[in-house]
Formats: structure tokens, sequence, C-alpha cells
């Protein structure tokens, strides 16, 4: 009686000995990766979003990726993203705004409000400490770092509209473009990244110039006249900053790519090919019938998945409604599609 008296007495003790708080453990967060979209959105709606797809459990999908994650929107047309190892940064060009964002989290770890007037389109690394950003409206190239997201005081004046930018060693050739009627421009800067020092121009047979691929030693620039309806690819030589040659399309041309080797033009006749090997021009290597477009829908951009031997094409539609994304095989047949958001733009992949 004694010895279970006794037991009864250590169990009550131990059992009021106080454990030790226990640390609870953070929820996993989700890892984003697979396929994204960057739509564009309508102008002046505050509508751009990045459309993700999981592709290991049968392309799931979260209509505006940014928003779920950060709690607030992307901002208004979305235009540009740059990847860098596990970092993305996106344009917002009529926001003014680019953000700096975490993979896979997609958490928003920086960002930069450009100052009134301006109109950013895309973002162009030079070094890990610089990077440009070229700016629509008012002309200018503006100078950030991408790891503190800091704005440069120092600046680069050129003339309207710049568009897009490659570079090409220690020089960095910006086009400069159309904005609306009558605003007009037919020519392609060269600025010294060294020195931010612009270093001239040189006039393209047509205005309008936009998408700039530099591949083979040559500097490949796409102009659109959209009133006109005629469109050209002239090839510039950097050393000498003249142009070999220019190839003329019939129609008029939205996005330039490089895929395997080739330049790939989306354009009236739904997807052009340019044979770099021997500038052969092929006309519908992808047509509307072979995406299921119709006749006035606008191929808006060209992807090619290299992992999978892919192509992504974007579909957005006619007039502002939500576009498409249509994925074919290396043989050109259909194997599956994405539904997108507004003016589906650039395809990019995290894996």
């Amino acid at each position: 009686m004694k010895f279970s008296f006794l037991l009864l007495i250590v169990w009550f003790l131990v059992g009021c000995v106080k454990k030790p708080n226990e640390t609870p453990q953070p929820a996993p967060q989700p890892a984003y990766k697979g396929v994204f979209i960057l739509n564009e959105g309508q102008w002046g709606l505050n509508g751009s979003t990045i459309s993700y797809y999981d592709e290991n459990n049968g392309y799931q999908s979260v209509a505006d990726v940014f928003s779920v994650v950060n709690g607030a929107k992307l901002g208004d047309t979305g235009n540009f993203i740059l990847q860098d190892a596990d970092t993305l940064y996106v344009v917002v060009n009529n926001s003014r705004m680019i953000y700096k964002i975490q993979m896979p989290s997609f958490k928003l770890i920086g960002k930069i409000n450009l100052p009134d007037g301006s109109s950013p389109r895309m973002m162009l690394k030079i070094s890990p400490n610089k990077a440009y950003i070229n700016s629509l409206l008012d002309g200018i190239i503006y100078i950030i770092n991408p790891v503190t997201m800091q704005l440069e005081a120092n600046k680069i004046i050129v003339e309207k509209y710049p568009e897009a930018m490659v570079r090409v060693d220690n020089e960095v050739f910006i086009t400069c473009g159309n904005y609306a009627p009558p605003a007009k421009n037919n020519k392609v800067a060269k600025v010294n990244s060294l020195n931010d020092n612009l270093l001239g121009y040189i006039e393209l047979p047509i205005g309008n110039p936009g998408p700039i691929v530099f591949t083979n030693n040559k500097v490949h620039i796409a102009c659109r006249d959209h009133n006109k309806h005629i469109s050209c690819v002239s090839v510039i030589n950097p050393s000498s900053f003249s142009i070999d040659t220019t190839l003329y399309l019939a129609g008029s041309l939205y996005d330039m790519k490089l895929i395997n080797n080739n330049l790939y033009i989306t354009n009236d006749s739904c997807i052009t090919q340019l044979n770099l090997s021997n500038y052969k021009i092929i006309y519908n290597y992808f047509s509307r019938t072979e995406l299921g477009a119709k006749t006035n829908d606008l191929i808006y951009g060209i992807a090619f998945d290299s992992l999978k031997n892919e192509w992504y094409i974007n579909n957005a539609g006619y007039g502002a409604i939500n576009g498409k994304c249509i994925i074919l095989n290396a043989q050109k047949q259909i194997v599956r599609q994405l539904n997108t958001g507004v003016f589906p733009k650039e395809v990019f992949f995290y894996r």
C-alpha cells in the first residue's frame, strides 16, 4: 500500500513538471516552378498579371500569382521580364514600376518607381551593380543598381521613343521608334556602357524600329510601319555601325525572337521564320490554321521550351479579351492550350 502511494506521488510530480515550449513550425511555403506568362492587360486599367502553370500537376494554374503571393496588383501594362538565376525583374510600363522578385517563392524583395513622365519598356543588365531601363515617352535611359534597387543620378538622353536594347561587348544598341501619330522615328542609338556616353545614331530604312537581337556577330532590328503595312529586318554591323542589308517583309510585325539559331517573327501571316544561315524568309512557318487561330486574332508572342522541345505561342485574340497560349511539339502538333490573361506577351520558365 505504501509502495503504491509513493508511485502515485511520483506520477503526480512528473505530471506537474512543465514541458518546454515547443516552437510551432511554419507551414511550408509554395514553390512556384514551371511555366509563367506575363499578361500586359488593357492600357490604363491596372490589369497586368502573371499566370502560373504547374507542369508537374496537370498544368494547374494560378491566374495572378503576383497578387496571390504579395497581396497587391502588378500594375498597368507589364511589358518585360528579365530572368537572372533565382531573381526576376518585371518592368511595368504605365505604372512606371520595376519589381524584383525572389524565386521560387515569388515574393517581392524590392522595387523602384521611376519619375513622373517616364514609361519603362525593358531592362538590360550591364554588370552585377548596374542595369539600364529604357523609357519610351521621355527618351531617357535610366540607370539603376539591381542589387539595392536604387535609381542612380546619372542617366542617358537619347532620341524618342526608345523601345528595345541589346548589348554587344561594351556597347548597347537602342531602337528609337514611334509612339503615337504624328510621333515618328527610325533610328538606332549606340551607347558606351562603360562610361554611359551616347556614341551616335544611324537611320533605318523604315520607321518604328522595335525588337532587336544580336546573333552571328550582327545586330538584327525589326522595323514595322503599321500605317503603310510594311515591315523589315535590318542587319547591322556593330563594328562599323552601318547597315549590311535589309530584308523586307509583307504586312505588320509585332515581335521577333531568336530561337534555335533562327529568327521568328510574329506578323500578319502568323509566324514567319528568317533563316540566319541564308536569310531566306519562310512565311507561315506557323499558320493560323495550325494554331487554330481566327483571321483577326493577334499572335502576340512566341517562346521555345528547349527542355521539352515545345513551342509556346501566345494568341491575344481580337480586342481586350483573355487570350490563350498554344503549345506545339516539334512536329507542330498542338499538345495543349493554356488560358491566359489579357494580351499575353512574354513566356518564361523557372524549374
